[in-house]
């Protein structure tokens, strides 16, 4: 019974410590997607900006102009795949924590059925002491 009750407790200590790491995981890609949607931000305000200056500087060569709308319509498509990836991974991370969270709770309820075990067969084990000292007292 100990000895499965300490294979317990090491597979819960297991469990807790990739529980800490994929929380960890979480937070530093929550960091990640939150910059990246500064990043998105910023050069949808870049692109609004060029796309206003269009008009006065319409004397520039349109070649130019076209080139770096293209530029900022190119940016902007790769931060929205990257936060897509992001996002699914961030989503995947979720389902793992989540899988985690639900075995540490099974692990605790077969823990608390270990218990309820050890506990019986200390008690049946007391008993039968009493009942070979009791024994043992009527020989005499």
């Amino acid at each position: 019974a100990e000895f499965k009750q300490s294979g317990m407790q090491q597979h819960q200590a297991w469990v807790q410590q990739q529980l800490e790491e994929v929380q960890a995981r979480n937070a530093s890609l929550e960091d990640e997607l939150e910059g990246l949607q500064q990043q998105h931000d910023q050069v949808a305000e870049q692109l609004e900006s060029l796309q206003q200056q269009r008009e006065p500087m319409s004397n520039e060569a349109p070649q130019e102009l076209q080139r770096r709308h293209a530029l900022a319509v190119q940016q902007l498509e790769a931060q929205r795949e990257q936060q897509q990836e992001l996002q699914q991974h961030h989503e995947e991370l979720q389902a793992q924590l989540q899988e985690a969270q639900q075995q540490q709770v099974e692990l605790h309820a077969q823990k608390q059925a270990l218990q309820q075990v050890h506990d019986e067969v200390v008690d049946q084990l007391q008993e039968a002491q009493q009942q070979q000292a009791e024994l043992h007292a009527q020989k005499q």
